[in-house]
């Protein structure tokens, strides 16, 4: 073996003992702060994102929500009622159903060419209130819908008679106004 390929053989055996000693060493990085476990760096090579930066696409929160869904960046609260909010932005459908699918409970969306529709969700840590929460791609920008959907309580205790009634008709489907029956 001649002079240079053995400098060459120590070379590279240093190299890997440098590599491998780095790779023992957990969490140590050059700044001396703590790094990442191999927990985490495995659970964030998996995800392909760091938990502080967007994927390419991805929306960001703005600082305006809709009973408690936060409204993406990029979109503003048009209309705000007791029972929906409306907000437009001009920001790309897909990845306003892609942000709000990602903060949502629901077992069932619809998603279609023009909308995608999460019929029934739950926003948060209060299961008992329902949503229906709509991606709507209109002319140039897009529009989220976010109605409450929950459904009145009910009052157990009542007659037929009296359901009748409080639905503002007569037993039968009648109108209890008489001009409603014209």
């Amino acid at each position: 073996m001649s002079g240079r390929e053995h400098v060459r053989r120590l070379a590279l055996a240093g190299a890997l003992v440098i590599g491998a000693s780095a790779c023992a060493i957990e969490g140590a990085q050059p700044s001396g702060g703590p790094g990442p476990t191999a927990r985490e760096t495995a659970s964030g090579a998996a995800s392909g994102a760091s938990p502080d930066r967007l994927a390419p696409g991805e929306l960001a929160a703005s600082g305006q929500d809709a009973f408690g869904l936060p409204i993406p960046r990029g979109m503003t609260v048009e209309r705000r009622f007791p029972d929906a909010v409306h907000a437009v932005g001009s920001v790309e459908a897909e990845a306003v159903a892609n942000f709000v699918r990602a903060r949502v409970s629901t077992t069932h969306v619809e998603a279609g060419a023009a909308r995608t529709v999460f019929p029934r969700v739950s926003l948060g840590a209060d299961s008992s209130r329902v949503y229906r929460i709509e991606v709507i791609r209109e002319r140039g920008r897009t529009r989220l819908v976010v109605k409450d959907a929950t459904p009145p309580p009910t009052t157990d205790g009542l007659t037929n008679e009296e359901r009748w009634r409080r639905a503002g008709m007569q037993p039968g489907g009648a109108g209890v106004d008489p001009e409603q029956n014209r």
